[in-house]
C-alpha cells in the first residue's frame, strides 16, 4: 500500500452531513425572520422595497447554487426547468415588484406636494382617501420623506399635517381642511402708490440624491428627478 502524507486528509473540511443540516436549519430561520420583517413593515412602503429585494436575492441565490452544482454533474433539463419555476421566476418577480412599489411611492410624493400646495389638504385621513391608501401608510410615507429631507417646512403630529410657510389660505367651502400655518406677520392689505418690487429670481443650488448619492444643480423651489436612479430631488 502506498504511503500517504501524514498531513493529508481525505474528508471534507466541514462534514457534509453537517452542511445539509445547516441548510435546513438556516432556511427556516431566514424565513421566520423574513415573515417577522414583513409583518412589521406592512405600513411602511419604503421598507417593503427592501423586503422584496431581499426575497428576490434569496431565491436567486438558491437558483445559482443549483446551476453551479449542475455544471459539475450531468445536465438535467427537467431539473433546470423545475428550479427556474421555483426560484428564478419568483426572484425576477420580486425585483420587478420592488421597482413598481418605488415608482408608486414617488408618484404619491408628487400627489402629496400638489395637495399641500394647491388644495391645502392636511389631514391624514383625507390624504388617504385621495390616494387610495390606508392612513397609517400615508402617515409613515410623509414621515419618511420628512426624515430624509425631501419634504421641508412640514410636520406630522397625530393625524394632521402642520405646514410652516407662506401657503395660501384654503377656501371657506373646504370644511374638511384643517391647516396650521405660521406666518411671520398677518396679511393686512393696504393701498400703496409705489410699485411692489418683484421677488428675486430663484438661485441655483447643488443637492445630493438620497437614492444614489449623485450631485445635481437645481433652482430653489424646483423639484426634479435624478438622472441616474429616478429619485425625487427638491
Amino acid at each position: 500500500m502506498a504511503a500517504l502524507d501524514e498531513e493529508y486528509k481525505d474528508s471534507p473540511a466541514v462534514n457534509t452531513v453537517f452542511m445539509y443540516i445547516s441548510i435546513f436549519f438556516l432556511m427556516p430561520i431566514f424565513m421566520l425572520l423574513m415573515l417577522y420583517r414583513m409583518s412589521q413593515h406592512r405600513n411602511y412602503t419604503h421598507k417593503k422595497i427592501s423586503d422584496c429585494r431581499l426575497k428576490g436575492t434569496f431565491a436567486m441565490f438558491f437558483y445559482l447554487v443549483y446551476v453551479i452544482g449542475m455544471l459539475s454533474s450531468e445536465f438535467s433539463a427537467t431539473g433546470l426547468v423545475a428550479f427556474s419555476i421555483l426560484f428564478l421566476l419568483p426572484s425576477l418577480y420580486q425585483f420587478h415588484k420592488a421597482k413598481r412599489i418605488k415608482r408608486k411611492l414617488h408618484k404619491r410624493l408628487e400627489q402629496y406636494q400638489n395637495y399641500f400646495m394647491e388644495n391645502q389638504v392636511t389631514t391624514i385621513e383625507r390624504l388617504g382617501k385621495l390616494t387610495g391608501e390606508r392612513p397609517e401608510i400615508v402617515k409613515n410615507e410623509l414621515l419618511h420623506w420628512i426624515y430624509i429631507g425631501v419634504l421641508e417646512n412640514i410636520d406630522v403630529q397625530a393625524n394632521r399635517v402642520f405646514i410652516y410657510g407662506s401657503y395660501q389660505e384654503p377656501q371657506v367651502s373646504q370644511r374638511h381642511v384643517h391647516i396650521e400655518v405660521n406666518h411671520t406677520a398677518p396679511h393686512r392689505p393696504h393701498p400703496s402708490r409705489e410699485a411692489v418690487a418683484p421677488p428675486p429670481p430663484p438661485k441655483p443650488k447643488t443637492v445630493q440624491c438620497h437614492g444614489c448619492g449623485a450631485s445635481m444643480t437645481i433652482m430653489e423651489g424646483e423639484t426634479k428627478r435624478c438622472e441616474y436612479c429616478d429619485s425625487i430631488l427638491s
